[in-house]
């Protein structure tokens, strides 16, 4: 296996996740212009320009802190995705929102669970969080088969919350605790860091 660049944060067998850095802006940008990946997610489907990422690079939107976690996913040396922990409620519920984003060409391959898992290990057995909730449009299929896969159980939803495609679509609220993951996935072991060879 190729050795890890010195700034990679996690990694497995065919990802790495890693902080996003101002020379990743164009291939992120890049990477989410498709319209189809942009509207999948709640965008108007019009990219955001290299300056708006910019601004927002700037501003410390992608800054790792104790309410929020947003990386890129690297498979072969290639930004392919990001995933991203969000707590924007109350720090000692130890609950947090989960996010995911795979780039149009590398849907279907597993890159996606490969990198939930990597950073769903993370979040329960080292950040301690109890609960990871997540939301996600009716529409988006593939995600909501994913996170089934993953254990993520149906929780509610909020009817006819938002319009797209020419028409009023549910959002559909999930959520997992740590103690259905560690049953699904087997017991909290440590993940593989920064430096670690295997």
């Amino acid at each position: 296996m190729e050795g890890a660049r010195p700034d990679t944060f996690l990694r497995g067998s065919r990802i790495r996740l890693r902080p996003l850095e101002l020379d990743d802006l164009p291939r992120y940008a890049e990477l989410f212009s498709d319209p189809e990946v942009n509207l999948s997610y709640g965008g108007l489907g019009v990219p955001d320009s290299l300056l708006k990422l910019q601004r927002r690079y700037d501003s410390g939107e992608f800054d790792a802190t104790d309410r929020k976690l947003h990386f890129v996913v690297e498979a072969g040396g290639e930004i392919i995705g990001q995933v991203s922990l969000k707590n924007d409620e109350n720090l000692p519920s130890r609950a947090v929102t989960f996010g995911i984003m795979i780039g149009a060409g590398y849907l279907g391959q597993g890159y996606g669970t490969k990198a939930s898992v990597l950073l769903l290990n993370y979040a329960f057995g080292i950040l301690g969080y109890h609960k990871v909730n997540l939301d996600l449009f009716e529409y988006n299929v593939r995600a909501q088969t994913m996170y089934e896969k993953l254990g993520f159980v149906h929780e509610g939803r909020r009817r006819e919350n938002h319009w797209s495609r020419g028409r009023f679509w549910d959002d559909i609220l999930m959520g997992i605790t740590a103690e259905e993951w560690w049953a699904k996935h087997g017991p909290p072991r440590q993940p593989e860091t920064r430096g670690e060879r295997g």
